[in-house]
């Protein structure tokens, strides 16, 4: 069918193919489609979302604010206004339900949280 010539036009489906329409061909992406699904959420005072059971830090200047979620099999990201603010591996541990980049916090926060327990305890 690609080899039998046009009735009104000169040439063939293939000849076509191969002198305009194969320029414009692109290369496959190297990665398969991944599958996500976005939420619309508030940040909690302690400026992390909840996801499916699961707690995922921001940084902290979002608290109390409406973002986006975008969830995959693999990542939990959140978006502000179009911007990506945070992106987590995401956590199917039920013993850890939060997942906190110490970068998020607030400086004071960040000071507290180097206090271990055994520190406390030898203090």
């Amino acid at each position: 069918m690609n080899e039998s010539p046009f009735q009104k036009l000169p040439g063939s489906r293939r000849e076509l193919f191969e002198t305009t329409e194969k320029l414009f061909l692109r290369t496959l992406l190297p990665s398969c489609y991944e599958f996500a699904v976005f939420k619309m959420v508030k940040v909690n005072f302690d400026y992390h979302v909840h996801y499916e059971g699961f707690y995922y830090s921001v940084p902290f200047e979002y608290a109390r604010q409406q973002v986006e979620i975008r969830a995959t099999a693999g990542t939990v990201q959140v978006l502000s206004g179009g911007k990506r603010i945070a992106c987590h591996l995401r956590s199917y541990d039920l013993s850890r339900r939060y997942t906190t980049c110490k970068e998020y916090m607030p400086l004071n926060h960040q000071a507290m949280a180097e206090w271990t327990p055994q520190r406390f305890i030898t203090r």
